[in-house]
């Protein structure tokens, strides 16, 4: 009789591993060197930062004059966001819902995403609100902008994650799916909110041809390490490629609609 071989679920150590990172190798004089090499760098380029009461880095603009080269190093990638910065989430704790339109409503955990097929791309991204001055130096309200002066919203980066199209297909999409609206976990109201509106999360859609495309993923890791908490960890939404910047930080839901989501924000066409 023959015997089948046991069934073992493999994963790419380069996409995901188990064992945390070892502690730094102490040093005879107690200095920790684990992001240092001992050695002098004429890398002096510095963001130009915006600090909130608690003296923590809220925002940040790419001095992109003083880049060398098309990628940005992922302290100089430019931050922006509409609400205050949530609190950081530990891997572990993560969770993310998707339902909706969908044959399997599901939640998976920071391990499950991480498992499935991985994959990198390059994308440069920009703010909307990148460049507002030179409209009020065309209309005669400001000064011209000067870049080699002044950091600018928008960078250029490297991801890595797992296409959102591997992701839905966890939960099955049904015959009426054909949007997908983000959810992430800043919370907050807007300075232009009607007064009185209730606290809410902030959230964008997408039609399902974009959502489904392979470079739309759910990133975890930037420039090669993982994601830094200002920029979206444990887990961000990106849509390299499409009307420049597209992204979701702090993702905690996928919604899959029939019609357009109601958004808030930018709702992309």
């Amino acid at each position: 009789m023959a015997i089948r071989p046991q069934e073992t679920s493999v994963a790419p150590d380069a996409v995901f591993t188990q064992t945390p990172p070892a502690p730094p190798t102490p040093q005879p004089d107690g200095r920790d060197r684990s992001t240092w090499n001992g050695w002098p760098s004429r890398n002096t380029a510095q963001p130009r930062v915006i600090i909130d009461d608690q003296e923590r880095i809220t925002r940040i603009r790419t001095p992109v004059m003083d880049l060398e080269g098309h990628m940005t190093p992922t302290h100089l990638f430019y931050v922006v966001q509409h609400f205050a910065v949530p609190e950081p989430i530990r891997p572990e704790d993560w969770r993310m819902s998707i339902d909706g339109e969908v044959h399997n409503p599901v939640t998976l955990t920071y391990e499950d995403v991480r498992r499935l097929p991985a994959r990198t791309v390059r994308t440069v991204m920009e703010c909307s609100g990148s460049d507002a001055n030179f409209f009020e130096y065309f209309q005669g309200q400001g000064p011209r902008p000067i870049r080699a002066e002044e950091g600018m919203i928008a960078s250029a980066g490297e991801f890595t994650g797992v296409p959102l199209t591997t992701v839905l297909a966890r939960a099955g999409l049904n015959h009426r799916a054909a949007h997908v609206r983000v959810e992430g976990w800043d919370r907050g109201v807007p300075p232009t909110a009607t007064p009185g509106t209730p606290p809410f999360y902030y959230d964008k859609g997408l039609p399902l041809e974009k959502a489904l495309h392979p470079d739309t993923m759910l990133a975890w890791a930037q420039n090669g390490e993982l994601l830094e908490h200002l920029h979206g960890a444990p887990m961000r939404l990106l849509v390299p490629g499409w009307s420049g910047n597209w992204s979701v930080k702090w993702v905690q839901r996928l919604e899959v609609t029939a019609e357009p989501p109601d958004c808030w924000y930018h709702w992309q066409v």
